[in-house]
């Protein structure tokens, strides 16, 4: 027998806070109710179980998305994200064509520029004695990282920072977009073209300028995703003065570290489906073509044992133990940047312990967590604190 599926619980307010606290709070209560339905008409699976068999089937929970209407005079039309809104076969086409370029080989090297940038980034605040740490390294660095993979100019960093903050990727139309979007049109089309997009565009079988558009606006989209897993990175090691010493101790540590944030912590805690036929999920049907939203987050919980909110688990043999997680998707969509997403945390984690290898919250803080309009789940601000070596050596 089906049933309704009831509204999820309150989950932000009217300036996009999560009102619990504490985002697991959140996950766990999400996981009691098994399938939801939000006020805009959306399905949201929250049960591990369910969440990777959508994963896997494709043919019933597609990703593929339509075109949308021209919004600015100076662009076509909005352009569709390359590979992710797509499905097989044209997303095998493009997953094919782009897996060179996130090979563990081509993020290798990355390595070099991503630790110059995050050093300077660092090493700007160390001397300080304080950061908002969100403001000052997690905000820019993504988008640092994403200019040295697509080729473009490092010191339009900031500037393509500030686009795609501003746009809502769900109601096209605003300055903002029309501005990035140009921007892209402006360096794809161009005669100097960047040098991923100009390998892209030629070769045996290469892409069209506007896939190759909606290629680089995928990775702008997706960048506050990696903003949210290192301003929570910073703020569990904030939390937690023993797990910044095992990390300091064992550097090798670093990338287990990382991949336990993303799984703790899941960025992009959900990912949208479209049912191409009807489903039934937890005794609740789901028409065909309804939009579905696979809860990353909640599912992680299910994969592995949980650990406090503000620590991580370590055994006795001081290493952190990792577990299992959905934070990268799976099935044929699996993340085609989850390499370069893990190098570029550990890059940033192991360039602060290095100028900074104490800190804190700032005192009396307590951090509340913002879902960005590209659907991450990260800290608002994080005012972090240390004692400078300046203030030490005069100390002693």
């Amino acid at each position: 027998m089906t049933r309704f599926a009831s509204p999820p619980p309150p989950f932000v307010d009217e300036n996009r806070l999560l009102i619990a606290q504490d985002p697991a709070d959140y996950w766990r209560a999400l996981r009691d109710g098994a399938v939801f339905r939000d006020q805009g008409g959306y399905y949201v699976l929250t049960r591990g179980e369910d969440v990777r068999a959508a994963l896997r089937n494709h043919a019933s929970f597609a990703s593929r998305r339509k075109q949308l209407p021209p919004s600015t005079g100076g662009v076509k039309s909005l352009p569709i994200p390359v590979p992710i809104a797509y499905d097989p076969p044209e997303h095998t086409r493009f997953r094919r064509i782009l897996r060179p370029f996130f090979s563990l080989q081509a993020v290798d090297e990355l390595l070099p520029a991503l630790q110059e940038q995050a050093s300077a980034l660092i090493d700007t605040v160390a001397g300080n004695g304080a950061s908002e740490a969100i403001g000052d390294v997690a905000y820019p660095f993504p988008f640092g990282a994403l200019a040295t993979l697509c080729g473009l100019p490092l010191d339009d960093r900031d500037k393509l920072a500030a686009w795609a903050e501003a746009v809502n990727w769900d109601m096209p139309g605003s300055q903002a977009e029309a501005e990035l979007l140009n921007y892209l049109v402006e360096a794809i089309a161009g005669d100097q073209r960047p040098t991923l997009a100009a390998q892209l565009l030629t070769g045996d079988d290469p892409l069209t300028e506007d896939e190759v558009i909606g290629f680089y606006s995928l990775l702008c989209f997706a960048q506050d995703g990696m903003q949210a897993a290192i301003g929570s990175g910073l703020l569990r090691l904030a939390r937690n003065p023993k797990l910044c010493a095992l990390l300091r101790d064992n550097p090798d540590q670093i990338r287990v570290f990382a991949e336990e944030v993303v799984r703790l912590s899941t960025p992009l805690p959900f990912i949208g489906r479209f049912t191409t036929r009807d489903v039934t999920i937890a005794d609740v049907w789901i028409p065909a073509g309804s939009v579905v939203r696979l809860c990353l987050a909640s599912a992680n919980l299910d994969d592995g044992e949980e650990s406090e909110a503000s620590s991580m688990t370590v055994t006795d043999q001081e290493k952190i133990r990792p577990k299992p997680h959905r934070s990268f998707g799976g099935g044929v969509h699996r993340c085609l940047g989850k390499a370069l997403a893990r190098m570029e945390l550990a890059v940033v984690v192991a360039e602060w312990l290095r100028a900074i290898p104490d800190f804190e919250l700032e005192p009396g803080f307590t951090p509340r967590f913002t879902f960005t309009q590209g659907g991450a789940i990260m800290p608002s601000r994080l005012p972090l604190r240390w004692a400078t070596r300046v203030s030490a050596a005069r100390a002693e």
